[in-house]
């Protein structure tokens, strides 16, 4: 398992679309690319390497280390606590 956590996907994601919006980065990467090479996603699992949406490759991301799941869990939770 690729050791990224929620906080610093959304941190590089964030960085990257205020450097470099949906587009390429000044050595010609993708964000996928780049995440692939900063946190060794071998295999393109999920695959990232070749997109060239910012946001696809997030939400692959997510949807591979099941965040997307976490963070509707936690949503969740707050809400019935909020209804008690």
């Amino acid at each position: 398992m690729i050791n990224i956590t929620i906080e610093e996907l959304n941190t590089e994601r964030s960085n990257w679309l205020n450097s470099n919006g949906n587009g390429r980065n000044h050595q010609d990467q993708r964000f996928g690319q780049y995440i692939s090479n900063k946190y060794g996603y071998s295999g393109n699992v999920p695959d990232i390497f070749y997109t060239e949406s910012v946001d696809t490759a997030y939400t692959r991301i997510m949807e591979y280390h099941n965040f997307d799941k976490m963070i509707k869990r936690s949503e969740t939770i707050k809400n019935i606590l909020d209804n008690e």
